[in-house]
């Protein structure tokens, strides 16, 4: 609903059950704070819904105050709990608050939840620097059209155990075939352990994973992994398709920027998987990734001013995205600043035999490795950046030698001698693991190939990291 200038007015919502009872049936509900924040932009609410015998539907209200201050669109959150006499199949409900006070041509102040960054840092909107410490969960992009392991278990219960691991933000795949209107509905669910799924395009099951997640305190960044449905990055390593042009691509972006507007669960937008091949950085040509990167991320602040703008590297004799010397000389400008975060991607010896592998320094030289293709971003202070890829089934000797360099020197250890090599008060680099699903053939995942037990070798690896990480403020 829209706001007024001064008082409240009530925004509705409707609670029904599926078929009478012949008892009567009674649920709990709560409001929850999001970016929009109870006392400020609502009135928090709580109570209890009785359903009396033969009775379907049932209204609750919310009270939205009215104010003359410009704001970004804003979102609170509704959940049903506690429920007598039935069973609760759809227990989440998002509010969102429209601003009607004018535009001054500026972008809106920044909301709370929402980071920018400063220097090296991603800070939240008080300037704390905050660490992103991820998974990735895989499968919106693929021919299923829904995140893996929805057949085993419930999204509710896995993004729990994401959340209890120490893991704070997903990294969510997908692809524009998804945002199509004529895509299949998804599938690979079990609707037995996943109710409120049934019947949900693909947009609308994204909405589930994302409301869920701002009920529990996780945070989201979109991930468009590819164009066309199906696994791994676009095959000509471009960040469009025959199927889907750049038009389109930007077209989704913006879509996607506006539908989340306000909702400080997403955080941010990863522009494009693993540009390779013909793309180039910084060079004027038509396949230039750096030229693109900076279009859409200037379309989508256009529409959104909040998001974290997350921009890969590409593949010059590195791996796929992981390339981003080019940013030394060719960084990117957006039209809102200090909204900047490079992410690489970066793997182990089991994925490919890189040659730095086989040098005789090794595992000493993954320093000046990392330094060369991304590193110098973070320690010359250019931008924060997210390594937004990096994972191993753990079986490889070398693998295990380069995933303990790794881990140090995103913890800032820049040498491996044991001691940190940044600033008192200054987060190490942000990073997200692949994968959460353990079908991924290459890495394996966090959890057991029965979706549900966790590969405590991994999470042993990770402890260095995730003992320094804390929940990210912000809600819905």
């Amino acid at each position: 609903m829209t706001e007024g200038n001064a008082g409240s007015a009530s925004e509705s919502f409707t609670v029904s059950l599926s078929h009478a009872a012949t008892t009567a049936v009674t649920v709990g509900f709560a409001t929850a704070s999001g970016s929009a924040v109870a006392g400020a932009d609502f009135v928090a609410a709580t109570g209890t819904i009785t359903f009396n015998p033969g009775e379907v539907s049932k209204v609750l209200t919310v009270a939205v105050l009215g104010d003359t201050v410009q704001e970004a669109t804003e979102t609170y959150g509704v959940t049903l709990s506690a429920a007598s006499g039935a069973t609760i199949a759809d227990g989440a409900a998002v509010g969102t608050i429209l601003d009607n006070d004018a535009v001054t041509g500026q972008p809106p102040p920044a909301t709370a939840g929402f980071f920018h960054t400063e220097g090296n840092q991603i800070v939240d909107a008080s300037g704390h620097p905050v660490e992103i410490a991820g998974v990735n969960w895989f499968g919106f992009e693929t021919a299923t059209a829904a995140p893996h392991g929805l057949f085993a278990r419930s999204y509710t219960a896995m993004m729990d155990q994401m959340k209890a691991l120490g893991f704070n933000t997903i990294r969510l795949p997908f692809s524009d075939q998804l945002l199509d209107p004529s895509r299949n509905a998804p599938g690979g669910i079990d609707y037995t352990l996943n109710p409120d799924l049934r019947g949900l395009s693909g947009l609308a099951l994204m909405d589930k994973i994302v409301a869920y997640a701002g009920t529990i305190g996780l945070k989201i960044i979109l991930d468009h992994h590819r164009s066309s449905a199906g696994d791994g990055a676009n095959g000509g390593g471009l960040w469009y398709d025959q199927n889907y042009g750049e038009a389109k691509w930007i077209e989704n972006w913006q879509m996607l920027a506006t539908h989340y507007a306000g909702n400080a669960t997403v955080i941010g937008a990863d522009l494009a998987n693993e540009p390779h091949g013909a793309a180039t950085w910084g060079d004027g040509s038509a396949n230039d990734w750096a030229a693109a990167a900076t279009r859409a991320g200037n379309a989508i602040q256009s529409v959104n001013a909040n998001w974290l703008i997350v921009v890969e590297g590409t593949g010059q004799g590195y791996w796929w995205g992981g390339d981003l010397s080019g940013v030394a000389t060719r960084p990117i400008t957006l039209n809102v600043a200090n909204h900047v975060v490079y992410s690489p991607h970066d793997y182990p010896n089991s994925i490919y035999g890189q040659p730095w592998f086989s040098e005789a320094g090794f595992p000493g030289n993954l320093e000046q490795v990392f330094d060369q293709h991304w590193g110098f971003i973070y320690r010359q202070d250019i931008a924060p950046v997210l390594l937004g890829e990096f994972g191993s089934k753990l079986a490889d000797p070398k693998d295990l030698a380069w995933l303990d360099r790794i881990i140090r020197y995103l913890d800032g250890d820049f040498n491996a001698d044991g001691r940190p090599d940044i600033p008192a008060g200054d987060k190490g680099i942000s990073w997200a693991w692949w994968s959460w699903n353990p079908n991924s053939g290459d890495t394996g995942g966090i959890l057991g190939d029965d979706w549900t037990t966790v590969d405590q070798a991994k999470i042993a690896a990770l402890r260095p990291l995730l003992a320094d990480v804390s929940p990210l403020s912000g809600g819905l």
